[in-house]
């Protein structure tokens, strides 16, 4: 299953550095976490108003992993330190290509 993020960060955010946070977590969530691999962190190009600035792309074994990925605490500790910034975010959830 492939898990989609995008964010939208309020006016004045520091993209860059939230960039660079959201790259370091998953990282670390991409070694800690046997089920999650191949994950991405993208920043848009663009700065139309109706661009996300960040998308993350993870990789997970299935579905029922998506609760202990959403529930790990590096990943919650990321989402808090975000949410005085977060405009809004959507995710998105594909199943992998056979």
């Amino acid at each position: 299953m492939v898990h989609y993020k995008l964010v939208k960060l309020k006016a004045g955010a520091d993209v860059t550095s939230i960039y660079f946070r959201c790259r370091k977590v998953y990282a670390e969530l991409e070694m800690e976490l046997p089920f999650l691999h191949n994950a991405e962190v993208h920043r848009c190009e663009t700065t139309r108003g109706s661009s996300a600035d960040i998308m993350i792309i993870v990789q997970l074994d299935g579905p029922e992993y998506l609760d202990d990925y959403l529930q790990h605490p590096k990943y919650l500790a990321l989402m808090n330190d975000m949410k005085d910034y977060l405009l809004e975010w959507m995710s998105f959830d594909e199943k992998a290509a056979c």
